[in-house]
């Protein structure tokens, strides 16, 4: 949809719902990557308003973050990086990029905390598997320090504390995906797991004994 149609999106598969099926959805869900690809405050506050309005409505939020690349400012799938440690030395491309994407991300999450909004916030998700750029790492305690640096700086330096951080990952399906507990940052780090599945495999076998 256009860049101004959010709210025509909420309304059509959720507050058109009950006329349809009879039924309410609980859970309204957003991915700021997808819906704007500048990170433009503006434009995300745009996405907030009917989030809010959910929210203020008795329902759940949800939102994903397709974080960009830091290094090409390419999309979430763009896998050219530069050395992984540069995210956490101040003064590096990456590291100027990537805290330049989270101050614009934190300030759309923080109008929603200032709405009294609670939010399961999903990022940096199935780093078990090798699909996006934060899963390019060469060792997994860099891609485990990027979400405990990433979680850090959201709660301490902008004070954020209406997220419930979900730690989610991609079904073990071939030799492509690693064990489900591959970058698990720490219970200090996460509220809540859970796991992506693609249609038709809904069936999650051993994955949640993990």
């Amino acid at each position: 949809h256009p860049q101004d149609n959010y709210q025509y999106a909420y309304d059509k598969y959720i507050t058109a719902l009950p006329d349809q099926t009879g039924q309410r959805a609980a859970m309204a869900g957003a991915d700021y990557e997808r819906l704007t690809s500048t990170y433009d405050p503006v434009d995300l506050s745009r996405v907030n308003a009917p989030l809010i309005a959910h929210w203020n409505a008795g329902g759940w939020v949800t939102i994903s973050l397709h974080a960009r690349n830091p290094w090409t400012w390419g999309n979430a799938r763009d896998k050219k990086i530069g050395k992984y440690t540069d995210l956490f030395r101040p003064g590096t491309k990456a590291h100027t990029n990537w805290t330049t994407q989270l101050d614009r991300v934190a300030a759309a999450l923080q109008e929603l905390q200032a709405a009294g909004v609670t939010v399961l916030w999903r990022p940096l998700h199935e780093g078990n598997g090798k699909a996006f750029w934060w899963t390019k790492a060469k060792s997994r305690d860099d891609q485990i320090r990027l979400w405990r640096e990433t979680f850090n700086y959201f709660t301490v330096e902008k004070g954020l504390h209406n997220l419930l951080w979900v730690y989610s990952v991609v079904r073990i399906k071939d030799d492509n995906i690693r064990p489900v507990d591959y970058a698990y940052p720490g219970a200090e780090f996460v509220d809540v797991v859970g796991m992506d599945a693609y249609m038709p495999e809904l069936a999650f076998d051993s994955e949640y004994q993990v």
